[in-house]
């Protein structure tokens, strides 16, 4: 059996911006590993598959083209910039180290996938008035200035 893996997300309908970092990161990992525990129980799954973020890997002072597993955002540099929703690229970055660490320590198979841009319908409608201007706004300066 293969587990399907969650995208535990903080990023979700009323979420507070100004969290404190500590909560929002707790929450990420905690959420994360209770997952992977609920893994090892059934002795049935073979696999997790977990969605992460391009946030977790996309803040840092190296600019190449094609990342691998030895990139992460650079929390430091997150903390000092403090960019639009920095706690949460903070807490993928750590959420996705922490269950890495959990799979190699307990034996079970963790792959992550770090989406670029997730597009699809909306989980819930009240999503969609939030964070369609932020989606539109992302593509439209992406076209417009060929990013």
């Amino acid at each position: 059996m293969q587990a399907s893996g969650s995208h535990s997300r903080e990023m979700r309908y009323g979420y507070d911006y100004s969290k404190v970092e500590e909560v929002v990161t707790k929450r990420s990992i905690d959420g994360a590993l209770g997952i992977l525990k609920a893994c090892l129980n059934p002795k049935t799954v073979k696999r997790v598959v977990y969605t992460s973020s391009a946030s977790a890997v996309y803040w840092q002072e190296k600019e190449d083209d094609v990342m691998d597993e030895s990139y992460w955002s650079d929390e430091n540099l997150l903390r000092d910039l403090k960019p639009f929703a920095w706690s949460y690229s903070i807490s993928k970055t750590m959420a996705e180290k922490a269950i890495l660490e959990f799979g190699e320590k307990h034996g079970l198979d963790v792959v992550t996938l770090i989406p670029t841009f997730v597009l699809g319908p909306f989980i819930c409608p009240k999503l969609l008035a939030q964070f369609l201007p932020l989606s539109l706004s992302y593509l439209v300066s992406a076209a417009t200035f060929n990013l």
